[in-house]
């Protein structure tokens, strides 16, 4: 049995990992999506200059293959980086996975050798490239460098799934034979892609991803407002909600002016509204080109899907949806204030699930063994 066990979901919005050491609980950690290559200089420089003691994932940095790379919350805001999206999930991935698992070894005060089990989503998109993945990502394991103490982790266990199959897996466990019996389509839009995974008789035989996330709402409101930034946006637009509430907006108005203030949230509030249907035509557009016509049940999750749930209730009326509440609660009640809101417990069901699956693979291996 490995050391470490570790599922990753490299979003595009925030990194998602669940891991436990050995035989003990699972836990729960975040990161924030960025990456950036920096000089060594610059990390000298920052850790010379550092004050307090930061949780090792808010300071994080690597060092493989010759390359200084800042990840997550310290690559967002020491080192202005951004969050890829033009860039394969895949590339950006193998960074934050040595900075995860450095930050865990840290966190958790393992020894600087151990060995992996890793459990991976990509896109169907970059499905293809899971073997590439697993041979790069295993390399630059075995010899990188986490905050100066240097790591040799052995890749034990590689299992890779698109988006959408943690879900799939914990649909088909909750169903049983049931779930081999009928069509099913998992369907996950996050920040930066929307997924498709349609099943028959218990396995996978199409995928789709398109680039229809939560972000392609953000911009087309950056296009009719004025100064804005995507970070404080996507929040604020979520928390505005389907009816676009002008009080989530408020934060937002740059003005010191009390009137021009409330001119501003009011013309905010109106891009987001025609933004949103915008969206959710082409969004809708492409369900109907990528999710069949004919099914006994699609399975929704993803932080969009949450947004937009009114609107895929009503056009997924032609049959039953599985939002998997149930793993939702799960994730709230054994985690707690580590995910916070319910509308980020919706955003962690498809790693959980695979998170779920390896355990329980795992475990037949100790089992066995």
């Amino acid at each position: 049995m490995s050391d470490l066990l570790v599922v990753f979901d490299p979003g595009s919005s925030l990194t998602k990992i669940f891991y436990a050491v050995g035989s003990s609980k699972p836990e729960c950690l975040l990161m924030e999506p960025e990456v950036i290559q920096v000089s060594k200089e610059s990390i000298e420089a920052y850790e010379n200059s550092l004050v307090g003691q930061p949780n090792p994932e808010d300071c994080a940095w690597i060092s493989v293959d010759g390359k200084y790379l800042a990840v997550g919350f310290l690559a967002r805001t020491q080192f202005l980086a951004n969050r890829g999206l033009d860039e394969l999930k895949y590339e950006r991935a193998i960074y934050k996975v040595l900075a995860a698992v450095g930050a865990i070894a840290e966190r958790e005060a393992m020894p600087s050798g151990f060995s992996l089990s890793l459990g991976l989503l990509l896109p169907w998109g970059e499905y293809q490239d899971r073997e590439r993945f697993e041979r790069l990502v295993a390399q630059a394991l075995a010899n990188f460098n986490f905050r100066f103490q240097n790591f040799s982790v052995s890749l034990e266990l590689f299992d890779c799934k698109p988006e959408g199959g943690g879900l799939f897996l914990v649909r088909r466990r909750q169903l049983g034979e049931t779930f081999n019996q009928q069509d099913t389509s998992v369907l996950v839009i996050g920040y930066r892609n929307a997924s498709c995974l349609t099943v028959k008789r218990g396995s996978v035989i199409k995928g789709d991803t398109s680039d229809l996330g939560f972000v392609r709402l953000v911009e087309k409101v950056q296009q009719r407002t004025s100064g804005q930034k995507a970070e404080q946006l996507a929040p604020a637009i979520y928390k505005a909600g389907a009816k676009v509430q002008p009080k989530a907006l408020s934060d937002l108005a740059r003005s010191s002016t009390p009137a021009l203030r409330q001119e501003e949230v009011a013309q905010i509030a109106q891009a987001v509204k025609l933004a949103r249907a915008d969206y959710w035509r082409a969004l809708s557009n492409w369900l109907y080109n990528s999710v069949p016509s004919q099914l006994n049940e699609v399975i929704i999750s993803g932080g969009t899907a949450g947004y937009l749930r009114s609107q895929l209730k009503e056009y997924f009326s032609y049959t039953a949806i599985a939002w998997i509440d149930e793993l939702e609660s799960k994730i709230q009640s054994t985690f707690g204030s580590s995910v916070g809101t319910a509308s980020l417990s919706l955003r962690l069901t498809d790693a959980y699930g695979l998170f779920l699956f390896l355990s329980n693979k795992v475990a037949k291996v100790k089992a066995s063994v």
